[in-house]
């Protein structure tokens, strides 16, 4: 997979047609602000992509920064390498 392609799938039964309008126009804009380093396409066959449904779920991530103090104080192991400066 090319690593600027963000493979998605749209759960059309849970949106009107104006929202699916809005999410790909939004998904266009974000391709053009990037000068197209992120790429949606619609999922094929790819292993992995992002689902847009209505509900709970889903993964979060928290990219910020914590000194070693806090990371220490929170007792969890932080990703100092997933952070691009």
């Amino acid at each position: 997979m090319d690593s600027d392609l963000l493979p998605y799938t749209i759960e059309r039964s849970q949106f009107t047609a104006a929202q699916i309008t809005t999410i790909t126009n939004s998904m266009r804009k974000i391709e053009q602000q990037t000068g197209n380093c992120i790429r949606f396409v619609e999922r094929i066959n790819h292993l992995t992509w992002i689902r847009i449904s209505v509900g709970t779920g889903g993964r979060e991530n928290n990219f910020n920064r914590y000194s070693t103090t806090e990371v220490d104080t929170l007792q969890k192991a932080y990703d100092f390498s997933m952070i691009d400066c």
